[in-house]
């Protein structure tokens, strides 16, 4: 999860988003300076109950390229009115005999924003410089004292574009925080340049208070409810990874390989768009359904479950006086989900439907499991540690808002968590849609699996997905209505491209 830009690209725009709570014209949220002591929640806890090497170096951090004629003045105002508006970014932790907790603190005068001109460097220096100067401020938060954010301003030459490096402890931020944040940031910076005051729109229910109300007794106490069926995964025959090497040695951040495999733009165009319609599926769904056949095949087995951590988003609409819609945090939820083997007699079509009985079971999208393990005491069977995490990001593209005058860059920026860190999974799918293809990078441990067994397992889920689009494509052709034809791009061409390769 470190490395991750956790539902970073969920399909909404935050306009989208805010429009989701229906009821959000009627919550009146807290519009001035919020602190205070501050509930931990669920996510937080499973991160901080990890007693992980320097917990203070696990972030979330994103470099963009600047638009021209950035003001380091007005991008400094700024940032400070994110700290000022956005609570979650003043959080403190503090680790005392009891366990951890959290507070927030009032605004600080110093704003942790810092600009380094880089343009006498020569062009082929640029990119080592970003990355040496990232490495050093992605290790220098701190959560006792702070900061829990980063922002620097590279400059680069007249012909060379600047970056903008944001850092921010992933204890107080998610995915859907980040396009909140990056849309802020723009409209500040117009403010700004303009001359007029700077002001955000209406702040939505303050981090704290969710955390207040998610973790109260009677909403735990409600959630007990759910105990039998996330028993039930413990009941479950769970098929471990094919491992290699040396199991027993723990697996650390500093060790780990990547494995970038990509779908074409035509194939990615048919799970955007052809195949949800097609076989009446979300893309989660056709996304897990192709992993377990994988699986299946790179194990040999098809019988049993392979035990599976998925990452939702966690903001779900549990209580109607509530509006997270515009709150900055970490609200990830973390569940198990047991995704059974696939058996050759049931691909695709049983293999489909039984990853869609399978995701339609888990309650509340999966909010309650972290909730009940990590907040109440309950005498349960716990599942099995799974070996596995899989997020699917979303729509890499959307990060920033067709408005937005900033792009995202691709120079290295040093590891977003410390190397002595013990991961959390052996094995971590990510993936995300970029350029109009879907990517999805394995993370793994060369100590446990060998290069050449990843790159199996990755190439049986391209194979299992094209499968899936030739099924589709045999229940309703590509090119007639399904469930989303108005968005669909595939011309002639396109469709010939598809066509010959599948066959």
């Amino acid at each position: 999860m470190a490395l991750s830009l956790r539902q970073i690209f969920q399909h909404q725009t935050i306009a989208e988003l805010a429009s989701v709570a229906s009821f959000a014209e009627a919550v009146r949220a807290e519009q001035g300076i919020v602190t205070g002591p501050v509930p931990l929640t669920a996510i937080q806890r499973w991160f901080l109950e990890r007693d992980t090497e320097a917990p203070h170096h696990f972030n979330q951090a994103h470099l963009l390229v600047t638009p021209p004629h950035l003001d380091p003045a007005g991008l400094r105002g700024a940032i400070g009115e994110l700290l000022r508006w956005h609570d979650a970014l003043r959080l403190r932790f503090f680790k005392e005999p009891t366990g951890w907790r959290q507070e927030l603190v009032e605004p600080d005068r110093a704003i942790p924003f810092t600009h380094e001109d880089l343009s006498a460097l020569p062009a082929e220096s640029w990119h080592a410089a970003i990355e040496a100067r990232a490495s050093e401020l992605q290790a220098s938060l701190d959560l006792t004292q702070g900061p829990l954010l980063r922002a620097a301003l590279f400059q680069g030459s007249d012909d060379q574009p600047g970056r903008l490096l944001f850092i921010i402890h992933h204890l107080a931020i998610d995915g859907i925080s980040w396009r909140i944040l990056l849309e802020d940031l723009q409209t500040l910076l117009d403010q700004a340049a303009r001359g007029e005051p700077l002001q955000l729109p209406a702040k939505t229910t303050s981090f704290k208070q969710w955390a207040e109300r998610i973790t109260a007794p009677a909403h735990l106490e409600a959630l007990t409810a759910e105990l039998p069926y996330w028993q039930t995964l413990a009941d479950r025959t769970i098929l471990p990874l094919p491992c290699a090497g040396q199991p027993d040695q723990p697996s650390l951040a500093g060790s780990v390989a990547h494995l970038r495999l990509s779908l074409d733009a035509v194939e990615t165009n048919a799970l955007l768009h052809e195949l949800p319609g097609a076989l009446h599926a979300r893309i989660n769904e056709l996304l897990l359904t192709a992993l377990a056949r994988a699986l299946s095949l790179w194990s040999g087995e098809n019988t049993g479950a392979f035990l599976i951590d998925l990452e939702g988003h966690g903001r779900e609409e549990l209580f109607e006086d509530l509006d997270i819609s515009r709150t900055v945090g970490w609200f990830t939820a973390l569940y198990p989900v047991a995704l059974d083997a696939v058996a050759e007699a049931a691909w695709p079509a049983g293999a489909l439907q039984g990853v869609q009985e399978r995701l339609a079971a888990i309650p509340k999208n999966g909010i309650g499991f972290g909730l009940l393990r990590h907040q109440l005491d309950t005498p349960s069977r716990h599942p099995p540690t799974s070996e596995i995490s899989f997020n699917y990001f979303g729509q890499y593209d959307a990060l920033l808002g067709e408005s937005n005058r900033f792009t995202l860059a691709t120079e290295a920026i040093g590891p977003t968590s410390d190397p002595r860190a013990r991961r959390s999974h052996l094995l971590e799918l990510n993936g995300f849609v970029g350029a109009g293809m879907l990517h999805w990078d394995w993370s793994y441990d060369p100590c446990r699996h060998h290069a050449d067994s990843i790159q199996c397992l990755g190439e049986h889920f391209l194979v299992a997905f094209r499968e899936m689009i030739q099924y589709g494509l045999k229940l309703a052709p590509f090119g007639q209505p399904t469930g989303d034809a108005s968005s669909t791009n595939l011309d002639g061409d396109d469709l010939d491209a598809l066509l010959a390769e599948l066959s």
